[in-house]
C-alpha cells in the first residue's frame, strides 16, 4: 500500500514539473522564462529564441514590439513555413542575474537561439517583425548547419608556420578555466568573422596555453588571456581592447600601420612638429631590401608611440643632411629645434648591418632623449621612466612662448652640462598634469618647479617661491641630489594623535623610526589598493589576540596613501601581512599562508617558533 502511495506521489510529481515548463507564463506571444522554468522549457523545445533584457534599456524598448509582433505572426500566420517550430521568449537578465552570468550577458538586448539547449548567437535584424520571422525560418531550416569558426586552432606542430604565413595576424594564448577567456570567446569569435571578410582578411588564432606549454614558456605566457600580433612571424603586445569592434578596428588600423615613405627633406621637416614626439628616419634601397622589413616590423609595433618615416632616395636627403654619417641602410632620430641646443646635432645615426626590432629599440628610445628632453604623457612610460637618475623642470603654460622654453631650456642645458649622469628634461605643466599629482606639486607657485629622481625611484623636490629660474640655486640643489645630501619626499597620511594600543596606525613619517626603535618584533598589516576592510578587522582581532604578548608589537598602514621603507620590495595591490624580526629588520618576511584569520594566526605562531628554537639553539652553544 506505501509503495502504491509513494508512486502516485512520483507521478504527480513528476506532471508537476512538465506542466510548471508547458505553463510559462506568457506576455502576448512571448513566454517569460526564469531559472525555475528555463532549462526545463528548452529541453522540451527544439528550437527556442530568448531575448535577454534590461527593463531600463532603451535599445530593449525599442526592439520589443518588433519581437512580440514576430512572435504572434508565427502563431497566427499560416503562410510561415518554418522546418521546426519556433518558440520566442524572454528572461529579466535584472532578476534572473544567474542566467545572465550563466550565459555571459555583457549587454543589452542579447538575443540567444537554444537548438535543443545549446546556444548559439542570434546575428539578425531587430526592427521589422517580417524580417525577425525570415531570418529566424532560415535558421530553423533542416539545412542549417552551425557556422564554421573562423578563429584557427594552432599548436605546436603549426604553430610557426602559420604565424610566418602572414603579414599579420592575432594569436590568443587562452585557458578553458579562465573567466576572462570565457567571456572574451564569442567577441574574439565574432571579431574573427568580420576579420576574414574585409578586403585584405587579418586571420585570428588561438592557443590552448595549459596544453601548449612549450609554445607558452617560449612566449613567456604569464596570464590569460594573452593576445600576441603576429608580422611573418615576429611578435608584440597586442594593446587594444577586447570587445568585439575594437578589436576589429585595432587589428585593422596595425595592418595599415609602420613607416610612411617620405619623399624630401622639407617634407619630413613639415612632420617633425613637437619637442616631444618622437621622430625616426630610415633610409633603405628598395622594399625588397631586408633591412626595411625589420624596420616596418619596428615601425608597427610602436606606430602610436612614435613617428617613423622612411625614404629609398638618400641622395635627395644629403642634399639638405650634411652628414657621411648616413648610409644608405641608416636609421636616424631627428630632434625638433626646440629639443637641442645651439651645439647639439640635430639627429643620431644607427648604422650597424643586418639589425633586428631589439636592436632599434635600444638605439631609438635610448637616443631620443637629447642633452634636455622634453616630457610628455605618451614618452614618460616609454622612455623618461626608464631611465634614473633624472631631472625634472616643470614650466608654467601661461608662458608657453617659443622664446620663454628656449630660455628655460639655454638655463637647464648649462646644468646639464654639469651633471651628464643626470637625464634631464623640461614638463609642460599642464599637459603633463599627472606628474605633477605624481610629485605633490599642486599646491606650487614656483616659476620653475625641479624634481629630482634616483636610482631607486625616490625623488627629491626644488620648489622654491621664485618668480625666475635661480640657475645658482638649481645648479646647488642638483649637486646636492648627487652627493646624496638631500631627504627624499615621503608621501605621508598626518601623523595620528592617539592610536590603538594594541594595533598601532603608521603613516609614511613614521614608520621607519617605529621600525628602527622598536625591540619587539613587528606584526605589519599593509593595506593595499583594495582597501580591505576585513582585512583590518581580521588584523584588529589578531593583535588582540596577541595583547599579553609583551615581544610582539601590531601596526598596519596604507600603501594607497604613504610611502614604505626600502625594506619593502613592492608595493601589494592586494593587502598582506608581514612578520618583522627585532634580530633582522631589514628582512621582513611576508606571510603566504592565506588571509583568514587562521592562517594569519598560524603565520604568527610559526614566527614565533623560529625564533623560540633559534633562542634555545643559542643558550645550547
Amino acid at each position: 500500500m506505501n509503495s502504491y502511495k509513494v508512486k502516485i506521489a512520483l507521478v504527480v510529481a513528476s506532471l508537476f514539473i512538465i506542466s510548471s515548463a508547458n505553463d510559462a507564463e506568457q506576455d502576448d506571444y512571448v513566454y517569460v522564462l526564469n531559472s525555475q522554468n528555463f532549462d526545463q522549457f528548452l529541453a522540451e523545445n527544439d528550437f527556442t529564441v530568448v531575448f535577454f533584457y534590461a527593463p531600463w534599456c532603451g535599445h530593449c524598448t525599442n526592439m520589443k514590439p518588433f519581437y512580440h509582433e514576430a512572435a504572434k505572426l508565427l502563431k497566427e500566420d499560416d503562410s510561415i513555413k518554418s522546418d521546426k517550430k519556433i518558440t520566442l521568449t524572454k528572461v529579466d537578465a535584472t532578476v534572473e542575474s544567474g542566467l545572465a552570468a550563466r550565459f555571459q550577458i555583457q549587454g543589452y538586448p542579447t538575443l540567444k537561439i537554444f537548438r535543443k539547449g545549446q546556444s548559439f548567437d542570434y546575428d539578425g535584424p531587430r526592427k521589422d517583425a517580417k524580417d525577425i520571422v525570415d531570418y529566424l525560418v532560415s535558421e530553423a531550416s533542416n539545412s542549417w548547419k552551425p557556422p564554421v569558426s573562423k578563429v584557427n586552432v594552432l599548436a605546436n606542430t603549426n604553430f610557426t608556420e602559420w604565424v610566418q604565413k602572414f603579414d599579420i595576424s592575432l594569436v590568443e594564448f587562452y585557458s578553458p578555466n579562465c573567466g576572462h577567456c570565457v567571456r572574451l570567446a564569442p567577441n574574439y569569435e565574432k571579431a574573427a568573422k568580420i576579420l576574414s571578410e574585409i578586403e585584405n582578411p587579418i586571420p585570428l588564432a588561438k592557443v590552448d596555453a595549459t596544453i601548449e606549454i612549450e609554445l607558452s614558456e617560449k612566449y613567456q605566457i604569464s596570464g590569460y588571456p594573452t593576445m600576441l600580433v603576429f608580422r611573418k612571424g615576429r611578435h608584440y603586445d597586442y594593446k587594444g581592447g577586447r570587445e568585439v569592434y575594437d578589436i576589429v578596428n585595432t587589428m585593422k588600423k596595425l595592418q595599415s600601420a609602420g613607416s610612411i615613405e617620405i619623399k624630401s627633406f622639407n617634407a619630413f621637416m613639415a612632420k617633425v612638429n613637437s619637442p616631444t614626439d618622437i621622430h625616426v628616419l630610415g633610409f633603405f634601397d628598395d622594399q625588397k631590401d631586408k633591412s626595411f622589413e625589420v624596420y616596418n616590423h619596428f615601425a608597427s609595433k610602436y606606430s602610436e608611440d612614435a613617428k617613423l618615416f622612411h625614404s629609398f632616395d638618400r641622395q635627395e636627403f644629403l642634399k639638405s643632411i650634411k652628414s657621411d654619417k648616413i648610409k644608405q641602410s641608416s636609421v636616424i632620430v631627428f630632434y625638433h629645434d626646440l629639443a637641442v641646443c645651439k651645439s647639439e646635432p640635430r639627429f643620431a645615426v644607427f648604422n650597424k648591418q643586418n639589425f633586428s626590432v631589439e636592436d632599434l629599440e635600444e638605439f631609438v628610445f635610448k637616443t631620443s632623449t637629447p642633452l634636455v628632453g622634453h616630457l610628455s604623457p605618451k614618452n614618460v612610460p616609454l622612455v623618461y621612466d626608464k631611465i634614473r637618475p633624472s631631472c625634472y623642470v616643470f614650466y608654467d603654460v601661461d608662458q608657453e612662448l617659443k622664446s620663454h622654453i628656449v630660455f628655460i631650456r639655454d638655463k637647464v642645458a648649462m646644468i646639464a652640462k654639469k651633471f651628464q649622469q643626470i637625464q634631464f628634461a623640461l614638463a609642460n605643466e599642464t599637459e603633463n598634469f599627472d606628474l605633477i599629482k605624481r610629485f605633490h606639486l599642486e599646491e606650487s607657485h614656483s616659476e620653475s618647479s625641479i624634481v629630482c629622481i634616483n636610482e631607486k625611484s625616490k625623488f627629491f623636490i626644488f620648489d622654491e617661491d621664485s618668480d625666475s629660474f635661480e640657475e645658482e640655486s638649481v645648479e646647488e640643489f642638483v649637486k646636492d641630489f648627487v652627493e646624496d645630501k638631500l631627504v627624499p619626499f615621503i608621501k605621508s597620511e598626518a601623523i595620528p594623535k592617539d592610536s590603538n594600543k594594541n594595533l598601532k596606525k603608521l603613516v609614511g613619517k613614521t614608520i621607519g623610526t617605529f621600525l628602527k626603535t622598536s625591540n619587539k618584533h613587528v606584526i605589519l598589516g599593509l593595506i593595499g589598493h583594495d582597501n580591505d576592510s576585513s582585512f583590518e578587522k581580521k588584523l584588529a582581532k589578531l593583535a588582540n589576540k596577541y595583547s599579553k604578548n609583551m615581544d610582539l608589537a601590531f601596526a598596519k598602514i596604507s600603501v594607497f596613501l604613504n610611502d614604505l621603507p626600502e625594506i619593502f620590495d613592492a608595493y601589494p595591490k592586494s593587502s598582506s601581512l608581514y612578520f618583522i624580526s627585532s634580530c633582522n629588520k631589514s628582512s621582513p618576511i611576508r606571510n603566504q599562508n592565506g588571509d583568514n584569520f587562521k592562517e594569519m594566526v598560524d603565520f604568527v605562531e610559526e614566527n614565533i617558533k623560529i625564533l623560540d628554537l633559534k633562542k634555545n639553539d643559542k643558550l645550547e652553544l
